[in-house]
């Protein structure tokens, strides 16, 4: 039996695809319109390679994925910016109501869907989500999901009391996911989430023992993708944890240990947590974030810009926009 693509890899390894090979491929979808593979790698080049001409095509090829094949995962790859391109946005919504409309029970889509709705249309993911629930209630990662929903909008939220309400919210439905999750990477990876979500609710004493937990099980997890990630966000977490209990020291000396980890493949696209450097910057420890970027670098190629664009800030006296994931 044939095996499917790995569809995500597909999309992270064309993020650096050079341009010339990705026009090469939009012309050999002009002779072959049903490649798949082929418009997934190009979601990968245009995710961080966007103007007004790439932007639109990459908008054609997730709509195209939408109505074709809605049970490939593409995560973020696939997401339509409201703000940036509302039309588009709500086209990609119709699209995807209708395959859910079609197929109500298929776990892939509900998932699918969920994800590209969370960030504009929570209630409408949350409730696609729960529907998940039903339809698989002894699969861990419908939790893990409405614990995600929940975590990206106590990190949105206005006030204090808000982002402690939702990131408690959040770390309850990972607890549950945790009971639920039957393979050892997958709750080594829920882990994680308890981790940076129980320091958000403020739940320092879970924050540390999850922190340490992953520390102490990294070595079983050495050869996955989840190890850099682990290794990345405890020392982050214990980091946040120290600076809440007013131990800047302990603080860069797990900022520092961080910045020292292999990468992963979503550390890698992504970037690092730039939270607790943003913080120690803020009391003055200017050396250890510039330390901390110097580390990133060795990891984070495709952030090598806007690093460099923070070092030259903090060079000139000024405060980088830790916020930042693209030069501009």
């Amino acid at each position: 039996m044939e095996r499917s693509p790995d569809w995500l890899s597909l999309c992270t390894d064309a993020i650096d695809l050079a341009a010339q090979d990705a026009e090469a491929l939009e012309t050999h979808l002009l002779k072959s319109p049903n490649d798949v593979e082929v418009r997934v790698k190009l979601l990968g080049f245009y995710f961080r390679n966007q103007d007004d001409d790439t932007r639109r095509r990459r908008i054609d090829h997730v709509r195209w994925l939408i109505a074709h094949h809605p049970e490939i995962c593409l995560a973020a790859f696939a997401r339509i910016a409201p703000h940036e391109c509302p039309d588009a946005y709500n086209e990609g919504k119709r699209l995807w109501l209708s395959a859910v409309s079609n197929h109500p029970n298929d776990p892939a889509i509900l998932r699918n869907a969920g994800r590209f709705l969370s960030i504009e249309d929570r209630d409408l993911a949350e409730e696609l989500y729960r529907r998940g629930t039903t339809v698989e209630p002894d699969t861990s990662d419908w939790r893990e999901l409405l614990g995600g929903l929940c975590f990206l909008s106590s990190i949105g939220a206005t006030s204090r009391e808000e982002r402690v309400r939702l990131a408690r919210e959040a770390l309850a439905e990972y607890e549950a996911a945790l009971t639920l999750e039957r393979s050892a990477l997958g709750a080594f990876g829920i882990l994680i989430d308890i981790a940076r979500v129980a320091v958000l609710s403020e739940n320092y004493e879970r924050a540390a023992e999850a922190a340490e937990r992953l520390l102490s099980d990294a070595t079983d997890h050495v050869d996955t993708f989840e190890y850099g990630n682990a290794m990345h966000y405890a020392h982050v977490v214990l980091g946040k944890v120290a600076m809440a209990r007013s131990d800047s020291t302990s603080a860069v000396e797990h900022l520092q240990a961080a910045g020292e980890v292999r990468g992963s493949p979503q550390l890698n696209t992504f970037g690092p947590d730039f939270e607790l450097a943003s913080q120690l910057f803020s009391i003055g420890h200017r050396g250890a974030v510039l330390s901390y970027i110097d580390g990133c670098k060795r990891f984070w190629e495709s952030g090598a810009s806007v690093l460099e664009k923070w070092v030259l800030a903090i060079e000139r006296g000024e405060t980088p926009d830790f916020s930042e994931r693209w030069a501009t």
